[in-house]
């Protein structure tokens, strides 16, 4: 079955190459994007008027929280806006363990909110997980 692909938005490099060591490990035929901050992945999901600019959708999101330029909850936002990107299912991935971070993505409408182990192990069993689960979900768009 083709997984399709889903966009990582993660600022820090070390977090992006650990993520991608983690996906491959998955052996899962399932592409993913990297965006670096919220505004490249704006810039490649939404055009300025809200309408959806890729032509290819990620069948999910991953992203950080705290980045540069637009962080994940603003990203968040401006998905859940726009009627061609507000179905794509967006998991906040972050080490901030803030009780308000956490009400807050849920309230902008984050579909789940992982907190980033520190231990290699945990982080790779963590974000596994969250891509199987996410990439095997049926999509419908």
């Amino acid at each position: 079955m083709n997984h399709g692909h889903f966009l990582l938005v993660e600022d820090t490099p070390s977090d992006i190459d650990l993520a991608l060591a983690v996906i491959k490990s998955l052996d899962m035929p399932l592409g993913v994007h990297v965006c670096h901050d919220g505004q490249e992945a704006i810039d490649r999901l939404v055009a300025r008027e809200g309408e959806a600019v890729a032509t290819d959708l990620p069948n999910f999101i991953v992203t950080d929280l705290k980045m540069p330029r637009v962080d994940g909850l603003r990203l968040i936002e401006v998905l859940r806006s726009s009627p061609k990107t507000m179905h794509i299912p967006t998991v906040v991935f972050s080490s901030s363990s803030q009780r308000r971070d956490i009400e807050r993505a849920y309230g902008l409408g984050a579909n789940a909110y992982c907190i980033k182990p520190m231990d290699f192990d945990a982080y790779s069993r963590t974000l596994g997980t969250l891509v199987r689960f996410w990439g095997d979900c049926i999509q419908v768009y």
